[in-house]
């Protein structure tokens, strides 16, 4: 799950700047500006998914509608304007960068329990296996079709698995709990 999320979110931090410069006409410093708009939002939901979680809600679910969320920005790009679509874009994008990281440091102990520490080494794995892919794979894709947008349906299709592998787990995690409640 955090090498899928991973790669498509490092690809999008890696080269919003160029596609709001390249595709959107801004200049670099309002890039920049554009570029903070995610950072800022993701921040905030951050915590806020953390307290959250604190507070009874599950990891499973809360993590596969964030994923979703994130699947259906990808899809939209091509019809993602620099006007108010794209501002609301880079705030839902923010939204979900913010809580999906939460969310899955918080999995291994949903799934194992607390005292694992095995499981954040397959964890950050993932991680950084999505960092290597992310921003090379952008890349690629433009460099084949000179077309920013090629990169929509790719990342929302990674970015969909991620969301359907995690309702799988936030299933299997549900069906756990009831049995140990009921046994």
């Amino acid at each position: 799950l955090f090498c899928l999320w991973s790669t498509q979110f490092i690809a999008y931090m890696t080269w919003l700047p160029s596609y709001l410069v390249s595709v959107h006409g801004l200049d670099p410093s309002n890039a920049v500006l554009g570029y903070t708009v995610p950072i800022v939002t993701l921040l905030v939901f951050n915590l806020l998914a953390g307290w959250a979680m604190n507070r009874g809600v599950r990891v499973g679910p809360l993590l596969s509608v964030a994923l979703l969320g994130q699947a259906v920005i990808w899809a939209l790009l091509p019809v993602t304007g620099a006007g108010w679509t794209g501002i609301v874009s880079l705030i839902a994008y923010g939204i979900t960068a913010g809580i999906v990281p939460t969310c899955l440091f918080a999995l291994p102990n949903a799934i194992e329990g607390t005292g694992r520490p095995g499981a954040f080494a397959t964890l950050m794995t993932g991680r950084n296996l999505g960092v290597l892919i992310g921003p090379l794979l952008l890349g690629w894709l433009f460099s084949v079709t000179s077309d920013w947008n090629s990169a929509g349906p790719v990342f929302a299709g990674s970015t969909a698995l991620a969301a359907l592998l995690s309702a799988i787990v936030a299933h299997a995690l549900r069906r756990r709990d009831l049995a140990a409640a009921s046994g």
